[in-house]
């Protein structure tokens, strides 16, 4: 009985094994043919596209499309882009259909440039998804004064704007926020926990930002403005475990003044580094004994997994609305979905585009 059992069993995960192996076939044929027509048509596309607004998003996607998400443009990674759509809505297919496109073009880049052409962005990359867009970037004017935030800080639109994401999920969603607890990671000089104050009734804010000329910013706002009962400061990284890593960071940066793409976490120790302590969500929970956490936003530089492992004790609990950052790496990229949809917790995933950036994909959660 055992042996039959048992032999069932395998039957039945080698039968799925063979049904996956021919979707994932499928999959690469219509992979190969879509790459084809994008080789054919390259030359018509970059005739109709619109020059980049500003010179950083151009090195941005050069860098992303040669380095962090090369390996999109291999085999394996095509299919694992294909599977990363699988259960999304139609503006989730789009916006990575989108990203994946002006990366297939930056990486032809040097090739346009010898040919004495240029690298273009068409203006439809670069609108906003939402609704009163308009409106919310005149706000930042009045928020900056508000607050008495100085203008050499950058006003982001992923955090003005789109508020982490926020702006994109339904108002039954929202409403649910209210008295609930939010933490937003990568906090920079404390906009996002502003952003948040001021448009959404959450009961606590942590920011966490490890680089200590960001943080010293975001201290003083919130003290200058006393919201020490509701923001609150760390100092600290997220992670899976407490430990102690190194902030590595490019000092020809002003972070403080651009926050575009100078730092990262890593174990090995570089000319510029700050020591930083790493903390989890989890505990930070159990540290101030907070009873609903309603909001976890990530944007950690690539460390957002381990950020997400060291809080699943509290996404169980809760079940928070998670805007996650994908663009970092191509293990992020693929990985983050899948890991929060084996949590098996019944949560609707979209992809969107948080910025006029056109590379700025966030992975949210409800």
């Amino acid at each position: 009985m055992f042996k039959i059992t048992t032999q069932k069993r395998y039957r039945k995960k080698i039968d799925s094994f063979r049904k996956e192996k021919g979707i994932l076939e499928s999959l690469n044929n219509q992979l190969t043919a879509n790459i084809s027509s994008l080789q054919t048509n390259i030359q018509s596309q970059k005739e109709q596209l619109k020059i980049l607004n500003y010179k950083w998003q151009h090195q941005q996607l050069l860098w992303l499309a040669n380095d962090k998400l090369a390996p999109l443009f291999t085999a394996k990674g095509l299919l694992e882009f294909e599977k990363l759509k699988l259960n999304l809505d139609s503006l989730s297919k789009q916006d990575l259909d989108d990203l994946y496109f002006l990366l297939f073009l930056a990486r032809q880049y040097n090739t346009l440039k010898s040919k004495g052409l240029t690298v273009l962005v068409e203006p439809k990359f670069l609108a906003l998804n939402i609704q009163n867009a308009d409106s919310l970037y005149k706000n930042i004017a009045d928020i900056y004064k508000k607050y008495n935030i100085s203008s050499n800080l950058p006003a982001l639109d992923e955090v003005f704007v789109t508020h982490a994401g926020l702006k994109f999920l339904p108002p039954e969603v929202i409403a649910k926020l209210k008295g609930t607890v939010a933490f937003s990671a990568g906090a920079y000089w404390g906009d996002s926990p502003i952003s948040l104050y001021e448009y959404y009734n959450f009961e606590k804010i942590f920011g966490f930002e490890p680089l200590f000329s960001n943080f010293q910013i975001m201290e003083s706002l919130v003290n200058n403005n006393n919201l020490q009962n509701t923001i609150i400061p760390i100092q600290k990284g997220l992670g899976e475990k407490e430990e102690t890593l190194t902030f590595q960071y490019d000092p020809n940066i002003d972070i403080a003044g651009t926050n575009y793409g100078g730092t990262f976490i890593n174990s090995k120790t570089t000319n510029k580094t700050e020591s930083l302590a790493i903390t989890t969500i989890d505990q930070t929970v159990a540290q101030y004994n907070l009873n609903k956490v309603g909001f976890i936003h990530l944007d950690v530089e690539g460390f957002e997994q381990p950020a997400i492992r060291g809080a699943l004790t509290t996404i169980k609990r809760d079940k928070p609305v998670l805007s996650v950052s994908l663009y970092h790496n191509f293990n992020d990229f693929t990985h983050i979905k899948p890991l929060i949809e084996s949590l098996n917790l019944g949560y609707k995933i979209i992809i969107r585009r948080l910025s006029t950036t056109p590379y700025e994909l966030s992975l949210l959660a409800y």
